[in-house]
C-alpha cells in the first residue's frame, strides 16, 4: 500500500487505474520517455530532486497535463517539500487548456526555457488525468526498483469530485 493523496483539483480515477509505472526526473526527461515510446498508457512518477517551494512547486501545478499529452493514464508526485517522515504533501494543480507558447510557459515557474518545445502546442484534446502525490520515501524506493529492472504495476482509485460551496 502506498501512501498517496489527491492533488487538488484533480479528477478521479472513475474506477481503479492499473497500469505500468515510468520515472521521470525532469520535464526533459519526460520528453526523452515520449520520444522512446515509454510514457504512453503508463503512469508516470515525477520523482523530480527538491531544489526549494518555489522551483519544485511547478512540477505539482502543470505536470500532469504535460503527461497526459504524451498519452499517460495517470500521475504520482513526489512529495514537494525538503522532509517527508512518510506523509504525503499535496496541494492545487490546474489542466492546461488552449495553447501553451513559449512566452506562457516562460512564466509557469520551470524558468526561461525551462518547458522543452515538444510541451508546447494545443492542450484543448489532452484529457484531464487523476493525479497525486506520494511521500517522497515510496517514491524513493519505485525509483530504485525501476532503476534495478523490476517492473511495477500500480492500481490507483481516487474519488476525487468538486462540490458547490
Amino acid at each position: 500500500t502506498l501512501e498517496i493523496l489527491g492533488l487538488g483539483f484533480s479528477v478521479s480515477t472513475d474506477g481503479p487505474l492499473e497500469a505500468d509505472v515510468v520515472v521521470a526526473t525532469s520535464l526533459a526527461h519526460l520528453v526523452e520517455l515520449h520520444m522512446k515510446d515509454l510514457v504512453r498508457e503508463r503512469i508516470v512518477l515525477f520523482d523530480m530532486p527538491y531544489l526549494g517551494y518555489g522551483k519544485t512547486r511547478p512540477f505539482r501545478t502543470h505536470c500532469a497535463s504535460f503527461a497526459a499529452k504524451f498519452g499517460a493514464k495517470g500521475l504520482l508526485l513526489r512529495s514537494i517539500g525538503p522532509f517527508s517522515l512518510n506523509s504525503p504533501h499535496t496541494g492545487s494543480m490546474t489542466y492546461r487548456k488552449g495553447q501553451l507558447t513559449r512566452a506562457t510557459a516562460d512564466g509557469l515557474g520551470f524558468g526561461a526555457g525551462g518547458v522543452p518545445m515538444e510541451l508546447l502546442g494545443d492542450y484543448d484534446g489532452v484529457p484531464e488525468i487523476p493525479a497525486a502525490a506520494m511521500t517522497k520515501e515510496d517514491a524513493a524506493m519505485i525509483h530504485r526498483m525501476l532503476v534495478r529492472g523490476t517492473l511495477v504495476r500500480v492500481r490507483l482509485e481516487m474519488e476525487g469530485k468538486m462540490e458547490n460551496s
